[in-house]
């Protein structure tokens, strides 16, 4: 009884111990494995190990798979990060009440200049017609394509009208919801030539 329990021990339990101790110092995703004594080559352990190696391989496959993809969607959010932060147009993701929950620089540079101050929040307010703005922001959503428009913005202090031309277009967040993404581009120099134009066009100066 004493020689099988030592035997048990020396060929099963003992190898089981010293495999269980390696395995705890095993760093996951790391290229470190398992050594395989020469004498077990055949036996129930040796496969054991073998197929320990084998998923350790393909944990650490797995992880430096995560790893790449991981730094290339960081890289790309450091490239959108920087291109929407130094657009020149302004940007803006809006929901369905004219709630501004996102924008960018410019959008906040174009909305304030040469107005009082404003609730940035309210997108609806912030031009003259706000029935018009919430209509078209809706039609974005309901019919998903996309709203080309000219809008006067509201609450001018000069008294020189500032034109703006929008294009509204629906989005899904990461939650399903539909949100609407609104890109301005300041027009106000070329509505006013256009003015010149006109008057220039059916005015005679004599």
């Amino acid at each position: 009884t004493i020689l099988t329990i030592l035997l048990v021990h020396w060929r099963l339990a003992r190898p089981l111990t010293v495999l269980a101790r390696d395995l705890h110092e095993i760093e996951p995703g790391s290229a470190s494995r398992l050594p395989l004594p020469t004498h077990r080559r055949r036996d129930e352990v040796a496969q054991l190990v073998d197929d320990i190696n084998a998923l350790l391989a393909a944990t650490q496959g797995t992880l430096e798979g995560e790893r790449r993809l991981r730094q290339y969607v960081e890289s790309v959010e450091r490239r959108f990060r920087l291109i929407f932060d130094h657009a020149s147009c302004g940007i803006s993701l809006v929901d369905k009440n004219g709630l501004v929950l996102f924008s960018n620089p410019s959008f906040n540079r174009i909305m304030s200049q040469g107005r009082p101050a404003a609730d940035m929040t309210n997108f609806l307010q912030l031009f003259e017609d706000p029935s018009q703005v919430n209509m078209l922001l809706l039609h974005a959503i309901e019919e998903d394509l996309p709203v080309s428009v000219d809008l006067l913005l509201a609450g001018e202090l000069s008294g020189n009208a500032r034109w703006l031309h929008a294009l509204f277009s629906s989005v899904r967040n990461e939650d399903g919801d539909l949100l609407v993404e609104c890109i301005l581009y300041d027009i106000s120099e070329r509505a006013r030539r256009e003015r010149e134009v006109q008057q220039e066009a059916e005015r005679d100066a004599l």
